[in-house]
This record gives structure tokens, sequence and C-alpha cells, in this order.
């Protein structure tokens, strides 16, 4: 699909690969300024987040952290330092008519590592819901099924289809969303706690496993 005649939603051409972080209502969260105080809120990882929208990613890490009375921010954050973090972020795949999946259960973030080689093997997304990735080698497309059930039935309404070349184009904007997103994340915590700024920001770099050189 070409720029000139894909779809275009919430400004980013579709379809598209994205870090999507959903947030939860959280009015019980008071360390820092959210984004989901009163409304749950879906963020897409990427440099257009704004500063509360990473307080939400951040404290969406109270879930792992078993402790929290009268925490300060500095000791929130030394606690997510030490924390090993899981299911902060899911892989989002977008098309139009409102279309969407994310991977499920058992399969993290991590995952979107392997994206580009659906090529060649399969690629497990997890299940509940259960993505598949379906690789067409004479038409170079990339179908990404919302869940199993609907490639069962070949009920192709509810798939997402990428050309090969976009597929990849959209795997390497999602690492370049991601280093944008921790650029930001980084000068984010010199506010909250300078002194552990950096490491917040290498500990999200490689939950989010982040590729530096972009050999995809």
């Amino acid at each position: 699909m070409s720029e000139k005649s894909a779809t275009v939603l919430d400004g980013y051409v579709i379809p598209r690969i994205e870090a999507s972080c959903y947030c939860y209502r959280f009015p019980q969260f008071t360390e820092w300024k959210i984004a989901n105080e009163f409304q749950s809120k879906r963020i897409r990882l990427s440099a257009d987040v704004n500063q509360e929208e990473i307080g939400s990613v951040v404290a969406k890490c109270f879930r792992h952290i078993k402790s929290h009375q009268a925490l300060s921010p500095e000791k929130f954050i030394e606690m997510v330092i030490n924390e090993r973090l899981d299911e902060i972020a899911r892989v989002r795949f977008v098309g139009a008519n409102k279309l969407e999946t994310v991977n499920g259960c058992c399969s993290d973030f991590w995952v979107w590592r392997e994206l580009h080689l659906a090529k060649e093997k399969f690629v497990w997304l997890g299940h509940d819901p259960s993505p598949e990735l379906e690789y067409n080698e004479k038409e170079e497309t990339v179908r990404v099924w919302i869940d199993s059930k609907y490639r069962a039935k070949n009920d192709e309404e509810n798939s997402i289809v990428f050309s090969w070349r976009d597929f990849k184009k959209n795997i390497r904007r999602l690492n370049e969303d991601l280093k944008e997103f921790v650029v930001l994340l980084e000068a984010w915590a010199e506010t909250i706690s300078p002194g552990q700024a950096k490491r917040l920001a290498e500990i999200f770099e490689g939950y989010l496993s982040i590729n530096k050189f972009e050999r995809f």
C-alpha cells in the first residue's frame, strides 16, 4: 500500500504496528501527575507522549510493587528500577474500520523483535486474543489475523494486510518510536528523581527490547 492510497487514522498511516500501553483509571495514584487519573487511556509509546502520559506508563508498574504505602516519588522510582517489568506494553496492530488486535497473554512486548521473521517461521503472539501472522510468498504480503479463530474460518474481514515492504517499514518505525519514547522518559524522570533518571531509562530500554542498530 502506498502512502498516497493509505488510510490515515489519528494522524498515522494505517495499517500500522505500534507500542501500546493501556492504563486503567487510577484515582488513588498521587506520586505525580498522570493522564489516567479519572479515565482509562491507551498510550502509544512514541515521541508524541506528553508528561502526564509518561507518568501513566511508569505508574502502571504499581501493580508489580506489593507495598505502596506513602511512597515518595523517589522511592517509587527506586522500586520500579528494582522490579522485573512485564506486561507494561503490547504490540498493537491497527487496520481500517477500527480493526485492531494486540499480542495476547504469555507473549510480552519483546516479541516485536521477532516480527521480521514472519517470512521464515511461525511467530507466536500469545492467546486471549490469539493473533496470527500469515506470510503470502506469491503476493509478498503479511496478513495479521486478529484472532486465530478467524483464520480457521478464513474470515478475511477480520484481518489486517501489510505489504512485506510496509510491514518491515512499520517494524523500523516502531523501533524509532521506542527510542524516542525512552529519551522523553529519561527527561521526565529528571524532574521526578534526577539521580535515578538514567537507570530508569535503561530499565525501560531493556524491557522494550530496543534495537540500537536497527538491523531488521
